[in-house]
């Protein structure tokens, strides 16, 4: 049941005694404490008077003689003392604050009270509590006189006290009055008396708002319960007793006082306010209906029936929780009364507070009659609750599976009953979601009653094992081929069987079940995938297992791309998978996809490191390097796996590299460099016109064997006749031809496609993948290290040895000899410029006249004649200057031919610039000669020439910084010239602010009289040059400056006209400009010098790699090949003689053979991952299968949370109902101890 039951109700608790010491002990004749006296203290203090003394034994002799009962003895102490006395006698309190007449009506002796009324007893004293005698009369047991066969009612001390006027309806410290007292104990005599007295207020609450009807519904007093009821005693509208504000209807049904709750049903019928005693609720909204269902009384309810004309406000009467008496008699199982109710209109589809109607808890309580009975009268069977379930899915919940049956049968026959069939699509929607659910029990209960599910088609009862096998749901997996075998064939919408949802979901259980009913293996999808391949797709380790047991093909490729298990589990990232299928399997690493791309490829295009590293370690790693792909972020540009590596994963392209050294024998150091110079390599080379399927070509792997895997073809592109993009001619040595397709002919490569020798060198008629320079270098492994600066690549000992072996092969020759024309040049340039006199030099010059010089010019360029300096710089230095510039133009003018538009940077546009210069310098364009041969230069030529020789030596930096030793300095300069221009913008406006000032204060003064000089002196005063006397104070200090004494030129040119403002600007530049700006520059140098240091290594790497790289570049293909070699063997047992050894120890070359043996031993010895097996990977494998289960049931654990919500919400109710019993037990034991506290408290006082 969705709601909770009604609470148990917490009553006060009504001590059977009056007190904690009880009626018993009140007179006992052995406590002292009652003769102890008002106002007497406790004892007797000092020596008493005689009659002190005498009166202190009348007390004692009367308590006794009222105690015991001894009349005679009372009577002869009442007639012994006199008249004046016997009054103060009887009415005075003892210590417990009791008088005689108190301590009679508890004894319930007539006689006695008798006698003390007549001789002037006060009968309505008050004693301890706020109790009068008749409060304990109505307490005490049945008189003594009872049994000697006189009425009870005649010899009753409560009628002898009324007669003489003892208030009736006094209340003690409780509020309790004499009728509430007899009722709680028992004393029906006293009732009677009580309630036959005309004063009687029958309707009096005490402090617990409880009347005397409600003390009797409480404790089953039916016979003074019908006095009072008869005695028109309240029935409805008390609100009290305890905290949840019972009425007397609700408490005589809680505590199942049938009889007393009949009067009070009755009773409201003759008063015509059933309804509204039926109806008014307590605290927690229950009703008086609602506990008469949940009680089962039938015949109370049968009662209200029949005397009541329109029950239809008592039927539909909401508790707290919203339910109706209905739903709370279909909880109990009430079927009868149910029927009852059903019979009297009650509205079958009236929701609780969780949405549910009667309907639910009949189904979710399996009471399968009450649920008949209300679908018979028309319940609604598609009404939802809170959780979205139908009553039939409740069922299904709570396994009430006779239910089930029972309602789809009932439901069947309605419905062929009737036209419409209104109830068709509940079978069918009830078969599917029971199936979604796992409700494996109830499944296989409707699939044996299938002919009672109506509107059911075999074909969607098919259907659903492709969820159940998706969420793992085995039973109903199981369940569905117990039923029908033919459901392992059925298919979704991406052609995928039963089987291959399980396995892609990662269900073992489900898969394991699937594979013990025999489906064909081998069934693929619409993409040919199999289970396996689904499986190795998501990373299910355990489900591959299972399937790999049943004899699936590792190696079976899908018919859309080719691929197998292992390149899905790969490109996925799984590595646990390809571990299982490479080293536990031996699935073939080596096969293509239709890409032509192998499992490495997609483990790099998906950036999975992990895996990358497993299949490298495999015995086959080299050949899986050795293939040509797609580059990961383009459509048509190919690469290599080392590229993409080196771009993407830089330690796994260490762990390869580090595969590339072997240390054979502790004597033989071998590096294997193809795969970082691939140029020539034959999966490089792919032919244009190559048009076969991919399938039928064959490539030599890189250890020469005949590999027949799948390949893609990519271009190479040439030029026509043979001629490279840079005009290098690219043939045979044997002048084999190439076709205008850039295409070697068949039979070019000889009967051997390896490109290489035995020694590792390069074969004559190897040919590159592309002939364009450009692409090569840009294209380079190397370059590609250099571009995204790897320091960690470029210094492993294979690239270190590949540099060491390009730059000895023909790189130190190339740059030396380019060094040295180019020293020619700046040395003939700069000794042309030496020898040569400047234009402005000459005075006059003229065919006719010859030349005329200022100041000593005649002497320093004439007179000296021809010497060995003018004739090598002046007559031969200008056409040597003049020749070289004409060839580095060629050159020039080719490389940006071959390179295009990547030609263009700082460095060749300003080879461009000085060579142009250089030409127009040098060229003979004048007439006129000094002497004879050489020419006197225009003055736009100096100027040029002035140019090329500062551009000359700038360029040479620029070629310098290509040697590491020195370059570290160029590349400080360049980074910090850089910073510099960042900053320079924040300068030029600090001298333009400073620049403009002083030239409007001090424009007198030669250096700031224009404003270009304004700027010129500013900018020079920052650097220090201050002159700060010669603009301050460059008269004397006779302040002279104010007259025309000296002459009006000097005072005007030296005088400092606005004194104030001028001193307070420079002071502003001298703190802002010398201090701040220039240590702010300063910082910024050491700043960048700091960070360069840092990565000196790198930049030195990066510089040594350039110059290789710019070498090849520069050469032509003829010669550079021959620096190329896929491998490259030391024998450490070598001797090295002459000046070899002291070359290798300058090269650092013996620390870098060091780096390469320990790089070698420890990749020997690292423990190859196939074999292991360890517990670590263990419990790492165990904990990824159990994460990636966690995370595809999270979705069903929260389903599955709803409905045992539900459940829990059944057991709270059962709980609280306990817990109110004890609840119940303890705030009476409260109540009674707040009680006698309380009396405690009044008696103190």
């Amino acid at each position: 049941m969705a709601s909770s039951s009604p609470r148990m109700y917490r009553t006060t608790s009504y001590a059977d005694r009056l007190d904690d010491e009880g009626l018993d002990h009140l007179l006992d004749e052995s406590d002292d404490e009652q003769f102890k006296w008002e106002g007497r203290g406790y004892g007797f203090d000092g020596e008493l008077g005689k009659a002190e003394k005498e009166r202190e034994e009348q007390r004692r002799i009367l308590a006794k003689a009222v105690k015991s009962g001894d009349v005679d003895k009372l009577r002869k102490l009442l007639k012994s003392v006199g008249p004046d006395d016997v009054v103060d006698l009887i009415n005075e309190h003892d210590g417990k604050n009791y008088s005689a007449l108190h301590y009679a009506a508890a004894s319930n002796n007539v006689t006695t009270v008798k006698l003390l009324l007549k001789y002037g007893a006060d009968v309505n004293s008050v004693g301890a509590a706020c109790r009068q005698p008749l409060h304990l009369a109505a307490a005490a047991s049945p008189p003594k006189e009872s049994k000697k066969g006189d009425s009870p009612r005649k010899t009753s001390v409560v009628k002898l006290l009324l007669s003489k006027n003892a208030n009736i309806n006094s209340q003690d410290f409780l509020g309790r009055t004499p009728l509430h007292i007899a009722i709680l104990h028992n004393n029906s005599t006293a009732e009677g008396v009580l309630l036959a007295n005309d004063d009687i207020d029958i309707n009096k609450f005490d402090h617990h708002r409880a009347t005397p009807l409600v003390l009797a519904c409480y404790y089953g007093r039916s016979d003074v319960a019908a006095v009072l009821i008869k005695l028109d005693a309240e029935l409805s509208g008390i609100r009290g007793f305890d905290e949840n504000m019972d009425t007397p209807l609700h408490i005589a049904l809680r505590e199942r006082h049938l009889k007393i709750a009949k009067c009070i049903v009755e009773k409201g019928i003759v008063n015509g306010n059933i309804t509204s005693l039926l109806t008014e609720s307590n605290r927690n909204c229950v009703e008086p209906i609602h506990e008469v269902v949940k009680g089962g009384h039938r015949d109370i309810l049968k009662h209200v029936f029949k005397e009541c004309s329109d029950v239809s406000d008592i039927l539909n009467r909401w508790d707290r929780n919203a339910d109706t008496p209905l739903h709370i008699a279909t909880y109990c199982g009430q079927y009868e009364i149910t029927k009852m109710m059903v019979k009297k209109g009650a509205d079958l589809d009236s929701m609780n507070k969780d949405r549910r109607t009667p309907l639910h808890l009949a189904c979710a309580g399996n009471f399968q009659t009450i649920a008949v009975l209300f679908v018979e009268n028309g319940a609604d069977l598609k009404a939802s609750d809170d959780d979205g379930l139908a009553p039939l899915q409740v069922a299904a919940n709570s396994k009430s599976l006779d239910t089930i049956v029972a309602l789809l049968e009932r439901l069947r026959n309605l419905d062929l009953q009737t036209a419409g069939g209104r109830n068709d699509c509940l079978g069918p929607k009830l078969l599917e979601w029971v199936a979604a659910e796992n409700k494996a029990d109830a499944l296989q209960i409707l699939l044996q009653h299938g002919t009672k599910l109506h509107g059911v088609k075999e074909n969607d009862v098919l259907g659903y094992i492709l969820d159940a096998a998706s969420k793992g749901h085995t039973e109903t997996v199981v369940a569905l081929i117990n039923w029908n075998r033919e459901v392992l064939k059925k298919r979704d919408d991406r052609g995928r069987t039963p089987l291959h949802l399980a396995a892609e979901a990662g269900r073992e259980a489900t898969t394991n079940e699937l594979l013990k009913a025999r489906p064909h293996v081998d069934e693929t999808d619409v993409n040919g995938f199999t289970a396996l391949h689904c499986a190795a797709e998501n990373g299910w380790v355990r489900t591959a297992e299972v399937l790999i047991r049943s004899k699936y093909d590792i190696n079976k490729q899908t018919t859309d791309n080719q691929r197998t298990p292992l390149h899905l589990a790969c490109g996925s990232g799984h590595f646990q998978m390809a571990k299982l299928l490479i080293f536990k399997e031996g699935a073939d690493i080596l096969l293509l996809d239709g890409d032509g791309e192998n499992c490495l490829i997609q483990a790099i295009k998906g950036a999975h490191e992990n895996v990358g590293r497993l299949l490298l370690s495999h015995e086959k790693w080299r050949d899986l390097m050795a293939i040509t792909c797609l580059h990961p972020n383009s459509t048509d540009e190919t690469t290599t796996p080392m590229r993409v590596l080196i771009e993407h994963m830089p330690d796994i392209a260490i762990y390869v590299m580090d595969r590339c050294i072997s240390w054979q024998n502790k004597t033989r150091l071998e590096f294997d460099f193809e795969l970082l110079d691939d140029t020539f390599s034959p999966w490089r080379l792919r032919p244009k016109t190559a048009e076969k399927d991919a399938n039928d070509l064959h490539i030599s792997t890189a250890n020469g064997l005949e590999d027949h895997h799948v390949i893609r073809v990519a271009s190479v592109s040439l030029e026509p006749n043979g001629l490279t993009n840079d005009g290098a001619h690219v043939s045979t040595d044997d002048n084999t031809p190439i076709d205008d397709e850039g295409v070697v002919p068949e039979g070019a490569h000889k009967d051997d496609d390896f490109p290489y020798e035995e020694n590792g060198r390069l074969k004559k008629y190897a040919m590159p993948y592309t002939t364009k320079a450009s692409e090569i270098r840009d294209a380079h492994p190397l370059n590609i290290m250099v571009s995204l600066k790897r320091g960690e690549l470029l210094a492993h000992p294979l690239v270190t040895s590949l540099l060491h072996h390009k730059w000895t092969s023909n790189g130190r020759f190339f740059i030396l000899l380019s060094l040295s024309f180019y020293l020619i040049f700046l040395l003939m340039l700069t000794g042309y410029v030496v020898v040569v006199p400047p234009s402005f030099y000459a005075r006059s010059a003229n065919t006719t006249t010859g030349v005329t010089w200022f100041a000593d010019g005649e002497e320093r360029w004439v007179e000296d004649g021809l010497t060995p300096e003018v004739i090598i710089f002046g007559l031969l230095g200008d056409w040597v200057v003049l020749v070289l510039s004409i060839i580095n133009l060629l050159r020039e003018f080719l490389q940006l031919k071959s390179y295009g538009l990547s030609y263009f940077n700082f460095g060749n546009l300003l080879e461009w610039v000085l060579y142009t210069l250089t030409v127009l310098f040098v060229l003979p364009l004048s007439d006129i000669q000094y002497i004879t041969g050489i020419h006197i230069r225009m003055d736009w030529q100096w100027q040029c020439g002035a140019v090329a020789v500062f551009l000359a030596w700038i360029n040479l930096i620029l070629f310098v910084r290509r040697f590491a030793a020195l370059g570290i300095y160029v590349i400080m300069l360049i980074d910090i010239l850089r910073t510099f221009l960042k900053f320079v913008l924040i300068l030029a406006l600090f001298i333009v602010a400073f620049s403009m000032a002083f030239y409007m204060l001090l424009m007198n003064q030669e250096p700031f009289h224009r404003i270009q000089y304004s700027f010129a002196k500013t900018f020079v005063m920052m650097l220090g040059e201050v002159d700060f006397g010669d603009i301050f104070h460059d008269q004397n200090y006779l302040n002279t400056e104010n007259t025309l004494a000296g002459g009006e030129e000097d005072f005007f040119l030296t005088n400092l006209f606005y004194e104030g403002i001028t001193y307070t600007i420079f002071a502003l530049f001298f703190v802002i400009m010398s201090i701040l700006i220039m240590n702010m520059m300063v910082g910024l140098a050491v700043d960048d010098i700091h960070a360069i240091q840092q990565k000196a290594e790198l930049h030195r790497l990066v510089m040594q790699a350039e110059l290789v790289m710019t070498v090849q570049q520069a050469l032509p293909m003829r010669i550079w090949r021959s620096a190329v070699i896929c491998r490259k063997v030391i024998d450490m047992d070598e001797e090295l003689t002459g000046l070899s050894k002291y070359y290798r120890a300058y090269r650092g070359y013996s620390q870098h053979v060091k780096k390469a043996i320990a790089r070698a031993e420890e990749t020997a010895n690292m423990v190859d991952m196939s074999q292991e097996d360890d517990s670590n990977n263990r419990f790492f494998s165990d904990m990824t299968h159990r994460l990636k289960v966690m995370e595809s049931k999270a979705a069903e654990e929260c389903e599955k949370r709803n409905i045992e919500l539900a459940e829990i919400r059944a057991d709270q109710r059962l709980l609280r109902d306990r817990f109110n019993g004890v609840e119940k037990k303890l705030d009476s034991f409260l109540n009674a101890l707040t009680d006698i506290m309380e009396g405690r408290a009044a008696d103190a006082d």
